[in-house]
């Protein structure tokens, strides 16, 4: 089903922020990768992914998505193989399918997308649930100190020169600035989820003493371009969580 919360209050208090947790980490997935080299040695990358479809679709970074794939749900911590149906260097984005041994269809809790926003604010509140550090399913707040904008209006990686570290990024994609989540190694590829609980973005790096991330008008239409036939559609919405009065 998915997880979103339709109540757009802010979590002031902390009964809210468990709730807030306990219903959206079951989208959050474990990315564990082995990039095989010539000599036959492995070099191991860990990451956080999320599911954007029931079938078992899940969202991370490209830079997570190494040649071989294992993917646990944090939920219940089985391990599945995974295999990449859609990658994309230059925005750092990876679409995974978990791999099931059964012929059952897979049901997975997924996140939501906004239906009619379009810009994020600074001074917004945002949240990720992710494993920085080999954590397991860490819940971080932050605050957007610079959005992003659908006419590229913002600060872009060629601004704040993250491309010498990360080559193959276009240097005009806009990104989000969030300062204060101090997420680092293990949380690329984690949700920025708003206080709706609805994914506004994906966490690709930290820079300096900031996080950046993708806006989700980039993950959206990545998503649509890579899924296959009926299970490309967003459309499909399931149930709604609501903030307990």
């Amino acid at each position: 089903m998915e997880r979103s919360f339709q109540d757009g209050d802010i979590l002031k208090f902390l009964e809210d922020r468990i709730q807030f947790h306990n219903e959206l980490k079951h989208t959050i997935w474990n990315i564990d990768g082995q990039y095989i080299e010539d000599r036959g040695d492995g070099i191991d990358v860990t990451g956080t992914g999320f599911c954007v479809h029931p079938h078992g679709y899940i969202l991370t970074c490209s830079h997570c998505a190494a040649d071989m794939i294992q993917v646990a749900n944090f939920q219940t911590s089985v391990v599945h193989p995974a295999k990449i149906v859609g990658r994309s260097h230059k925005h750092d984005l990876a679409l995974l399918l978990c791999e099931l041994e059964s012929d059952v269809i897979p049901c997975f809790d997924y996140v939501k997308f906004p239906d009619e926003r379009d810009q994020l604010f600074v001074g917004e509140e945002v949240h990720s649930i992710g494993h920085p550090s080999s954590l397991i399913g860490s819940l971080m707040s932050g605050m957007i100190v610079y959005p992003c904008s659908e006419d590229y209006l913002c600060r872009t990686l060629e601004n704040v020169q993250l491309t010498l570290l990360y080559p193959t990024l276009n240097p005009k994609m806009p990104i989000i600035q969030i300062s204060n989540y101090f997420a680092t190694a293990g949380a690329s590829g984690s949700p920025i989820f708003d206080n709706t609980g609805c994914v506004v973005g994906m966490l690709i790096a930290l820079h300096k003493h900031h996080n950046l991330g993708v806006h989700f008008k980039i993950l959206s239409q990545f998503i649509k371009e890579n899924l296959h036939g009926s299970e490309g559609s967003q459309k499909r919405r399931g149930r709604k969580w609501r903030k307990r009065n």
